[in-house]
Protein backbone atom coordinates (compact mmCIF):
# COMPACT_ATOMS: atom_id res chain seq x y z
CA UNK A 1 0.00 0.00 0.00
CA UNK A 2 1.53 3.33 -0.50
CA UNK A 3 0.94 6.36 1.75
CA UNK A 4 1.44 10.42 1.63
CA UNK A 5 3.52 12.21 4.24
CA UNK A 6 4.68 15.37 4.20
CA UNK A 7 8.15 16.69 3.72
CA UNK A 8 9.76 19.39 5.55
CA UNK A 9 9.32 21.27 1.68
CA UNK A 10 5.83 21.19 1.86
CA UNK A 11 6.12 18.94 -1.29
CA UNK A 12 4.56 15.18 -0.99
CA UNK A 13 6.50 12.50 -0.74
CA UNK A 14 5.18 9.47 -2.06
CA UNK A 15 6.64 6.12 0.14
CA UNK A 16 5.59 2.79 -0.91
CA UNK A 17 5.10 -0.20 1.68
CA UNK A 18 4.83 -3.73 1.36
CA UNK A 19 3.87 -6.36 3.43
CA UNK A 20 6.37 -9.28 4.40
CA UNK A 21 6.47 -12.21 2.36
CA UNK A 22 4.25 -15.04 3.09
CA UNK A 23 3.91 -18.34 2.73
CA UNK A 24 1.34 -21.01 2.50
CA UNK A 25 0.86 -24.12 5.19
CA UNK A 26 -0.28 -27.04 4.05
CA UNK A 27 -3.86 -26.18 5.59
CA UNK A 28 -3.55 -22.98 3.51
CA UNK A 29 -2.74 -20.10 6.08
CA UNK A 30 0.28 -17.94 5.54
CA UNK A 31 2.90 -17.86 7.89
CA UNK A 32 6.05 -16.00 7.56
CA UNK A 33 9.65 -17.38 7.51
CA UNK A 34 12.65 -16.39 9.99
CA UNK A 35 14.65 -14.87 7.26
CA UNK A 36 11.97 -12.19 6.55
CA UNK A 37 10.86 -11.66 10.79
CA UNK A 38 14.41 -12.11 12.60
CA UNK A 39 15.96 -9.43 9.45
CA UNK A 40 17.21 -6.85 12.38
CA UNK A 41 15.24 -4.19 10.36
CA UNK A 42 12.65 -2.40 11.63
CA UNK A 43 9.20 -3.33 9.49
CA UNK A 44 6.89 -1.39 7.85
CA UNK A 45 4.02 -3.25 9.73
CA UNK A 46 2.91 -5.19 12.01
CA UNK A 47 3.03 -8.59 10.42
CA UNK A 48 5.79 -10.10 12.00
CA UNK A 49 4.92 -8.91 16.04
CA UNK A 50 4.56 -11.59 18.46
CA UNK A 51 3.64 -9.74 21.55
CA UNK A 52 0.77 -7.99 22.81
CA UNK A 53 -0.14 -4.39 21.99
CA UNK A 54 -1.37 -3.92 25.89
CA UNK A 55 2.34 -5.22 27.04
CA UNK A 56 3.22 -1.74 25.94
CA UNK A 57 0.20 -0.16 26.61
CA UNK A 58 -0.20 -0.42 29.44
CA UNK A 59 3.00 0.92 30.54
CA UNK A 60 1.78 4.38 29.17
CA UNK A 61 0.36 6.69 31.97
CA UNK A 62 -1.31 10.17 32.19
CA UNK A 63 1.33 12.79 33.68
CA UNK A 64 0.24 15.93 34.12
CA UNK A 65 1.37 19.35 35.76
CA UNK A 66 -0.40 22.02 38.06
CA UNK A 67 0.70 25.28 38.61
CA UNK A 68 -0.12 26.82 41.64
CA UNK A 69 -0.70 29.93 43.39
CA UNK A 70 -0.92 29.70 47.28
CA UNK A 71 -2.37 26.03 46.92
CA UNK A 72 -4.89 26.92 44.52
CA UNK A 73 -4.53 25.50 40.95
CA UNK A 74 -4.30 27.98 38.16
CA UNK A 75 -3.10 26.59 35.03
CA UNK A 76 -2.71 22.91 34.25
CA UNK A 77 -1.34 20.88 31.21
CA UNK A 78 -1.43 16.93 30.62
CA UNK A 79 0.33 14.58 28.16
CA UNK A 80 2.03 11.39 29.21
CA UNK A 81 5.01 9.30 29.65
CA UNK A 82 6.21 5.66 29.30
CA UNK A 83 7.31 3.83 32.98
CA UNK A 84 10.49 1.98 32.96
CA UNK A 85 12.32 -0.26 35.38
CA UNK A 86 13.35 1.26 39.18
CA UNK A 87 10.42 3.40 38.85
CA UNK A 88 11.63 5.84 36.09
CA UNK A 89 9.24 7.55 34.11
CA UNK A 90 10.55 8.78 30.93
CA UNK A 91 8.37 12.24 29.43
CA UNK A 92 8.73 15.39 28.04
CA UNK A 93 10.92 17.96 29.76
CA UNK A 94 8.13 20.59 28.33
CA UNK A 95 5.44 18.69 30.28
CA UNK A 96 7.35 19.19 33.35
CA UNK A 97 8.60 22.56 32.62
CA UNK A 98 6.25 24.82 30.41
CA UNK A 99 8.07 28.31 30.76
CA UNK A 100 4.48 29.38 28.69
CA UNK A 101 2.48 28.27 31.69
CA UNK A 102 4.85 29.50 33.92
CA UNK A 103 2.96 33.17 34.45
CA UNK A 104 2.14 33.61 37.86
CA UNK A 105 4.73 35.67 40.09
CA UNK A 106 4.95 33.43 43.19
CA UNK A 107 3.57 30.34 41.88
CA UNK A 108 5.03 26.40 42.11
CA UNK A 109 4.37 23.62 39.56
CA UNK A 110 4.03 20.23 40.63
CA UNK A 111 3.25 17.44 38.29
CA UNK A 112 1.87 13.73 38.90
CA UNK A 113 1.02 10.48 37.32
CA UNK A 114 -2.48 9.41 36.87
CA UNK A 115 -3.37 5.96 37.96
CA UNK A 116 -6.89 4.54 38.33
CA UNK A 117 -8.40 7.91 38.40
CA UNK A 118 -5.70 8.94 41.17
CA UNK A 119 -3.02 11.50 41.20
CA UNK A 120 0.26 10.66 42.56
CA UNK A 121 3.26 13.26 43.15
CA UNK A 122 6.34 12.36 41.01
CA UNK A 123 9.46 13.93 41.69
CA UNK A 124 12.57 14.93 38.84
CA UNK A 125 15.55 12.77 38.09
CA UNK A 126 16.90 14.81 35.82
CA UNK A 127 15.64 16.34 32.27
CA UNK A 128 16.97 18.27 29.79
CA UNK A 129 15.75 21.27 27.57
CA UNK A 130 17.77 21.00 24.57
CA UNK A 131 16.14 17.29 23.58
CA UNK A 132 13.72 17.89 25.40
CA UNK A 133 12.95 14.77 27.98
CA UNK A 134 12.50 14.53 31.80
CA UNK A 135 13.26 11.79 34.15
CA UNK A 136 10.89 11.51 37.09
CA UNK A 137 10.94 9.40 39.94
CA UNK A 138 7.02 7.97 40.52
CA UNK A 139 5.98 6.86 44.20
CA UNK A 140 6.22 2.66 45.06
CA UNK A 141 2.79 2.20 43.80
CA UNK A 142 1.68 -1.14 43.85
CA UNK A 143 0.44 -3.17 39.82
CA UNK A 144 1.96 -1.11 37.71
CA UNK A 145 3.50 -2.23 34.45
CA UNK A 146 6.49 -1.03 32.77
CA UNK A 147 7.73 -1.16 29.48
CA UNK A 148 11.02 -3.72 29.59
CA UNK A 149 11.56 -4.25 26.01
CA UNK A 150 14.84 -2.62 23.90
CA UNK A 151 15.62 0.93 24.10
CA UNK A 152 16.70 1.52 20.93
CA UNK A 153 16.86 3.75 16.86
CA UNK A 154 19.67 2.38 15.48
CA UNK A 155 18.21 2.05 11.90
CA UNK A 156 15.07 4.06 12.01
CA UNK A 157 13.98 4.87 8.44
CA UNK A 158 11.99 6.51 6.70
CA UNK A 159 9.04 4.37 5.75
CA UNK A 160 8.81 2.61 8.93
CA UNK A 161 5.81 2.03 10.75
CA UNK A 162 5.77 3.46 14.16
CA UNK A 163 3.25 3.08 17.26
CA UNK A 164 1.93 5.72 19.47
CA UNK A 165 0.59 5.68 22.91
CA UNK A 166 -0.59 8.78 24.24
CA UNK A 167 -2.98 11.34 25.67
CA UNK A 168 -4.46 12.64 22.28
CA UNK A 169 -7.19 15.74 23.31
CA UNK A 170 -7.04 14.35 27.38
CA UNK A 171 -9.05 11.94 26.71
CA UNK A 172 -7.11 9.11 28.25
CA UNK A 173 -4.38 6.76 27.06
CA UNK A 174 -4.98 5.41 23.39
CA UNK A 175 -3.44 3.59 20.69
CA UNK A 176 -2.58 4.04 17.18
CA UNK A 177 -0.35 4.09 14.08
CA UNK A 178 1.91 6.50 12.43
CA UNK A 179 5.16 6.53 9.70
CA UNK A 180 8.37 7.61 9.93
CA UNK A 181 8.23 10.63 7.06
CA UNK A 182 11.65 12.35 8.67
CA UNK A 183 14.95 11.76 9.60
CA UNK A 184 16.93 14.82 11.54
CA UNK A 185 19.91 14.39 13.64
CA UNK A 186 17.64 15.78 16.92
CA UNK A 187 14.33 13.95 16.24
CA UNK A 188 12.23 12.55 13.54
CA UNK A 189 9.12 13.22 11.77
CA UNK A 190 5.93 10.93 12.75
CA UNK A 191 3.11 11.34 10.51
CA UNK A 192 -0.71 10.42 10.79
CA UNK A 193 0.08 9.94 14.19
CA UNK A 194 0.52 12.58 16.25
CA UNK A 195 -2.22 14.40 18.55
CA UNK A 196 -2.57 17.66 20.88
CA UNK A 197 -2.52 16.11 24.19
CA UNK A 198 0.90 13.45 22.64
CA UNK A 199 3.21 15.71 24.48
CA UNK A 200 5.42 13.24 26.15
CA UNK A 201 4.13 10.21 25.02
CA UNK A 202 6.31 7.28 24.20
CA UNK A 203 7.12 5.88 20.17
CA UNK A 204 7.01 2.15 19.50
CA UNK A 205 8.85 0.82 16.46
CA UNK A 206 8.87 -3.19 15.67
CA UNK A 207 11.80 -4.74 15.16
CA UNK A 208 12.06 -9.00 15.09
CA UNK A 209 8.46 -8.74 15.91
CA UNK A 210 8.72 -7.33 19.40
CA UNK A 211 8.74 -3.49 20.49
CA UNK A 212 11.40 -1.14 20.99
CA UNK A 213 11.03 2.09 22.44
CA UNK A 214 12.35 4.45 19.77
CA UNK A 215 11.60 8.46 20.66
CA UNK A 216 9.42 10.39 22.97
CA UNK A 217 6.85 12.87 21.46
CA UNK A 218 8.18 16.72 21.32
CA UNK A 219 5.95 18.70 19.37
CA UNK A 220 2.99 18.97 17.08
CA UNK A 221 2.58 20.80 13.66
CA UNK A 222 -0.79 22.59 13.95
CA UNK A 223 -3.41 22.21 11.06
CA UNK A 224 -1.16 19.12 9.52
CA UNK A 225 -3.14 16.18 10.10
CA UNK A 226 -1.49 14.58 12.42
CA UNK A 227 2.22 15.16 11.75
CA UNK A 228 4.67 15.37 14.57
CA UNK A 229 8.36 15.08 15.94
CA UNK A 230 9.71 12.71 17.91
CA UNK A 231 12.97 13.25 20.41
CA UNK A 232 15.56 10.36 19.62
CA UNK A 233 16.04 7.85 22.47
CA UNK A 234 19.44 8.31 21.38
CA UNK A 235 20.01 11.86 22.82
CA UNK A 236 18.73 10.26 26.33
CA UNK A 237 21.78 10.39 29.05
CA UNK A 238 19.98 8.20 31.35
CA UNK A 239 22.62 7.92 34.07
CA UNK A 240 22.53 5.53 37.23
CA UNK A 241 19.41 6.70 38.56
CA UNK A 242 17.86 6.00 34.90
CA UNK A 243 19.67 2.60 34.33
Amino acid sequence: MSKIINAMSGLALLVTTSCATAHNNVDGKPYLTADVCMDGQYEDNNVCLEEEVKDIYESVYVVSTDTLLEDVVVDNWQGSGVLLENRVLLTANHLIHNEEKQIFENSVTKSYIKVDDTKYLISEITSNKEFDYALMRIPNIKGLKYFNGPINSSGLSIGNAVYIAGNSAGLGINFRDGVVSQINEKDFGVSNGVNPGDSGCPVFAIRDGIYELVGIVSSGVRHANGLGYAIDVRHIEWGKDGE
